[in-house]
């Protein structure tokens, strides 16, 4: 499948794959390829984006979104296969066969890729965690078997969370570090005594530089610190997990082990990923926001700074709020995620699936989703001011060009044609003018009139001045000098 696509690509990454099979989309696009069968023999396996991108669009799922998928899907088939991970690869297979099922059965094809891209969030991208802790930490047992994390035999060897592991050494540096500042003994490199498992030293220097850098408090920056450890090393994990196969809520409560942040990190990047997000920004953006919760506590109100000032955060997160208290935990959403009471109540459940208190969920789940939606709607504004001032500018290029045409050269500046004759327009000044008027009477009617429009009492003083009022003030002014 994969032999022509990684000559295409040069290196075995998602990105790369995936554009292969968006340029034979294109191609596809253009009539110049096929879409062969799924199976078929002929050897052109590479494709298999076309024939992917055929079936959903003969499912109904709209053009762009078909592209998107079919691109992802085979990407994502590839890389499994090109790292000899066979078991994910035909899950994928599986689970986008069902994906097809779904929406030709008559669920809506938003809802249904979502679900898809939940199922199989972990796949969708290089399989990699981008943080400190991405790759298997080895455990030692007593005897002398070592096993790296993500190598877990249940009821045999029990390594636990990777949280779990690094979160003491790193622990074990900060307090190092404090000991040499309180010495007076700290040198440049107050981590270098920190243990040598790949990220500690590196997270015991990020402490470092927000309390010698950023002259944080020691308290919240220890507590920062700690709370990215436990949300890289969760999504390190569960990345590690899903690589071997495991089952996404398997792994997640594995690599989560009930741990506040570690559970709001890794249900935060499924929810990012069912969103439809790259899954290395998504890891990043749930980190971030595991992190910001665990540093603000009750007063999270999302990762955007100030969010409660977005426009319709109070509105959202008190409908958020009243859904959850109509809810009975165990139960899937009432309503798809494209409205507030589905997106907060699946938000909700995904923490409590992993392990957190009923509480702490729904305070997280209302603040992500108020978030989230203001976000979008304050998207949605700028995109309607921007539309509004496109018809500004038309207009005014417009009016411009009308001027340009209509109005006559002054006299003195009239130039004579060929025949030595002057041009004349009696009358265009009053019909420029005129019809200028009209053109911004349609612009005002284009654009309506804004909510925040300031009255006319504040130019209100040059609306009712002649040019003699205006000439007597200068005149004033003047003679006061």
């Amino acid at each position: 499948m994969i032999d022509d696509l990684t000559s295409r690509t040069g290196q075995p990454e998602f990105r790369d794959f995936a554009q292969a099979a968006e340029d034979v989309l294109n191609d596809y696009d253009n009539g110049l390829v096929a879409a062969e069968g799924e199976h078929a023999a002929t050897g052109q396996r590479w494709l298999w984006p076309a024939a992917l991108f055929r079936r959903l669009s003969a499912a109904g799922v709209p053009r762009d979104l078909a592209r998107t998928v079919a691109a992802d899907t085979y990407a994502a088939v590839a890389l499994r296969q090109q790292h000899r991970q066979t078991g994910p690869a035909r899950e994928i297979q599986a689970r986008f066969d069902a994906l097809v099922d779904k929406v030709a059965a008559g669920t809506g094809p938003e809802l249904a890729v979502a679900d898809y891209r939940e199922d199989i969030a972990g796949w969708r991208g290089d399989g990699r965690a981008q943080g400190l802790f991405a790759t298997p930490v080895p455990v030692s047992f007593a005897d002398g078997t070592v096993l790296p994390d993500g190598m877990e035999l249940a009821g045999i060897r029990e390594t636990g969370a990777r949280r779990a592991i690094v979160a003491p050494l790193v622990e074990a540096g900060i307090d190092g570090c404090d000991a040499a500042r309180a010495a007076g003994t700290a040198d440049t490199r107050p981590w270098a005594g920190a243990s040598d498992v790949p990220g500690v030293s590196d997270a015991v220097a990020r402490y470092w530089a927000r309390i010698e850098l950023a002259w944080e408090e020691p308290e919240r920056a220890r507590a920062g610190v700690l709370a990215e450890v436990a949300a890289q090393a969760a999504i390190g994990q569960f990345l590690s997990l899903r690589a071997e196969g495991m089952a996404a809520g398997e792994a997640a409560a594995v690599a989560a082990a009930g741990d506040p942040v570690a559970v709001h990190a890794i249900a935060g990047f499924v929810q990012r990923c069912r969103d439809g997000a790259a899954e290395d920004e998504a890891e990043l953006d749930a980190v971030e926001a595991a992190a910001v919760a665990a540093e603000d506590g009750e007063d999270y109100r999302g990762l955007t700074p100030r969010a409660d000032e977005l426009p319709g955060y109070g509105e959202i997160r008190t409908e958020a709020e009243e859904a959850l208290a109509w809810h009975t935990p165990g139960l899937a959403p009432p309503t798809a995620e494209d409205r507030v009471e589905g997106e907060v109540v699946g938000r909700f459940e995904r923490l409590a699936r992993c392990g957190m208190d009923r509480a702490t969920a729904a305070r997280l789940a209302v603040a992500d989703t108020a978030e989230r939606r203001a976000l979008a709607r304050e998207e949605r504004e700028s995109a309607v001011f921007g539309e509004a001032m496109t018809v500004v500018v038309d207009a005014a290029t417009d009016l411009h060009e009308h001027l340009e045409a209509q109005l006559p050269r002054w006299p003195g500046d009239d130039d004579e044609d060929e025949d030595g004759e002057t041009d004349e327009a009696p009358g265009g000044l009053g019909r420029a003018v005129a019809e200028s008027g009209r053109a911004v009477d349609d612009a005002e009617a284009a654009l309506g009139r804004w909510p925040d429009d300031e009255d006319e009492e504040s130019c209100g003083y040059w609306a009712d001045a002649s040019d003699d009022d205006c000439c007597d003030d200068w005149d004033d002014e003047w003679d006061g000098r």
